[in-house]
């Protein structure tokens, strides 16, 4: 089976196949919304970083998803545990 497109540019099965594996990584959940620091609180990315997800290589978004990202739901989980034990704490403590 061929592709039209690897035909027109023969490139081929394998060229298509490449091409249709090279899908951008993305951590979007789909839970769209900023907290008051200006951070998704579905995927954890900064307003920057959602913004430039596309230009960034395949290095910084492993890197961001793998490391920075992590330590991030981490930080907001002990924030979500602290206002849920301690009704003092207000949203400006998650910034």
């Amino acid at each position: 089976l061929r592709s039209s497109n690897a035909v027109a540019t023969g490139g081929g099965v394998a060229a298509a196949s490449r091409f249709l594996m090279k899908a951008i990584l993305s951590p979007c959940i789909g839970v769209c919304a900023l907290d008051a620091s200006g951070h998704c609180t579905g995927c954890f990315r900064s307003t920057d970083e959602i913004a430039n997800w596309r230009g960034y290589s395949d290095e910084q978004r492993l890197h961001l998803m793998d490391v920075v990202l992590p330590q991030r739901e981490d930080a907001f989980a002990q924030h979500a545990g602290q206002l849920a034990s301690n009704p003092v704490f207000g949203l400006e403590t998650l910034g």
